[in-house]
């Protein structure tokens, strides 16, 4: 008769746990698919970040090329500045020796036509 009464015990802890263990497995089990599901989304996400990560990276070279070419650009220009700078100053010396050249030429030119002028006077007067 004890032995009928634990029996019949055991059946309904059987019967009020079996439920309970069934929602726990279930539980579990939806919980496990939720973390499989959140470790696929923190791979994709490392993955997305490295791939970021290396077009950061890729980025920021360019951006170091392009200033070590600015720079150099810069130093180009001012170099050919400072050589256009001499040249127009040579350019105005050349002017200045070019206009004295030809006022001395136009100067010379006016003297040999006096020349000329007072030679022919002298021919006219002597034919006379």
């Amino acid at each position: 008769q004890h032995c009928q009464v634990i029996a019949s015990q055991m059946s309904m802890l059987r019967q009020t746990l079996e439920p309970r263990v069934k929602e726990a497995e279930a539980s579990l089990k939806e919980q496990r698919k939720q973390l499989l599901a959140t470790e696929e989304r923190e791979r994709e996400a490392a993955s997305e970040a490295a791939r970021l990560r290396g077009e950061l990276e890729t980025s920021r070279d360019a951006g170091r090329d392009l200033k070590s070419q600015t720079e150099s650009l810069i130093a180009t220009v001012a170099s050919l500045r400072e050589g256009n700078l001499r040249l127009a100053r040579e350019s105005k010396g050349l002017l200045v020796e070019l206009k004295s050249a030809e006022e001395r030429h136009m100067a010379q030119l006016h003297s040999i036509q006096a020349e000329e002028g007072a030679r022919l006077r002298l021919e006219a007067a002597f034919e006379k």
